[in-house]
């Protein structure tokens, strides 16, 4: 098929239903407009011989050939609960790779996040999880594992953080968000242990970013389908990473109950696929990852909040700020103490045996 990102014609977009459907489509009426005053996305409106279509296209610059390689690859991987592909290029009059995806509008916040819903978006995301389960080595280089494990850049970032922070700033972050520097120290107080990589957990495809913004639901009769966008930072992991970041991006107030409905359908998802983990372990996988994920931002946080803090332009993100990072701070602690008194609690180690 000739490039056709530069000027999404009529004529393109038929060969492009024409090779989705399998059958010659005529475009009969198109409208193209930019998707929220962003440059790089186009909202297809079409009118065509198989019906009305809504596609979604996504304008790539070089620098991102990846993205348009992990939609091509996730798509022949199948089954996913991911918007549908019509098609991946590289235009060369455009310079640009592309893609061209099912548009699945937003829904309204409120209607997101109840519990029946968290369970849909926890069982999707095992769906995905469960298709590479211990079985990283069918996923091509661009998904590889970062060299070094993500675990293991937490405890450095927050001991530069602290041992650098200024006499002013520190005043200004005990006087307003105290819980925040009480976190962070105990963290640094933590067993090694707590900064290492499971070995006890295969390792699977992971979003790698994800959070709230990045789930969108397909209409569907027995209830909204959760699907999941922007793949760009897709990657070989372990699948507690992807549920805790997406628990932390939830608001401070629902974090807890869509924690308890995620995990429950996640694990009836893995239980689907047949794959048996025990429910403890992955919980507490599930929240050691809230703790490292959510303590590795909140150093670049302080610091734009001691920034931030007393310009009026701000003054909605600083307060929206201070009562997240409390709420985040008092679940977080409880998280480190508990795992805390595991592991002193723990048996210990058996030893080696001697031939």
């Amino acid at each position: 098929m000739s490039a056709g990102f530069a000027q999404l014609t009529a004529d393109f977009l038929s060969e492009v239903l024409s090779r989705k459907h399998k059958q010659a489509v005529r475009v009969q009426n198109l409208t193209v407009t930019e998707y929220h005053d962003r440059a790089d996305l186009r909202k297809l409106a079409i009118e065509s011989t198989v019906g009305p279509v809504e596609l979604m296209v996504k304008i790539l610059p070089q620098n991102r050939r990846r993205e348009t390689e992990v939609w091509a690859f996730l798509a022949q991987a199948g089954a996913l609960p991911l918007p549908e592909l019509y098609h991946a290029e590289f235009d060369q009059r455009l310079g640009s790779y592309g893609v061209i995806l099912e548009f699945i509008p937003p829904l309204m916040e409120v209607e997101r996040w109840d519990d029946a819903q968290c369970r849909r978006v926890g069982a999707a995301l095992a769906t995905v999880h469960g298709r590479f389960w211990a079985k990283t080595d069918e996923l091509p280089e661009p998904f590889a594992a970062p060299e070094t494990p993500p675990e293991a850049t937490v405890e450095p970032a927050v001991r530069r953080f602290l041992d650098r922070l200024s006499g002013t700033r520190q005043a200004v972050l005990y006087a307003d968000v105290p819980d925040v520097l009480t976190l962070l120290a105990k963290l640094l107080r933590m067993a090694p242990a707590f900064f290492a990589e499971p070995t006890d957990l295969p390792q699977t495809l992971i979003h790698g970013a994800l959070d709230r913004t990045e789930v969108l639901f397909r209409p569907h009769g027995a209830g909204p389908q959760p699907v999941l966008i922007d793949w760009c930072d897709a990657r070989v992991g372990r699948g507690s990473e992807d549920l805790a970041m997406l628990v932390n991006s939830l608001p401070a107030d629902r974090q807890s109950a869509a924690r308890a409905s995620l995990l429950a359908g996640y694990l009836e998802g893995l239980a689907a696929a047949e794959i048996a983990v025990p429910a403890d372990r992955i919980a507490g996988e599930l929240d050691r990852q809230r703790v490292l994920h959510g303590c590795k931002k909140l150093p670049v946080q302080c610091n734009l909040y001691v920034e931030r803090s007393g310009e009026p332009a701000h003054q909605q993100w600083c307060e929206r700020f201070v009562e997240e990072a409390a709420h985040s701070a008092a679940a977080w602690r409880r998280i480190l103490v508990e795992q805390g008194r595991q592991d002193r609690h723990a048996p210990p180690p058996e030893p080696p045996e001697i031939a």
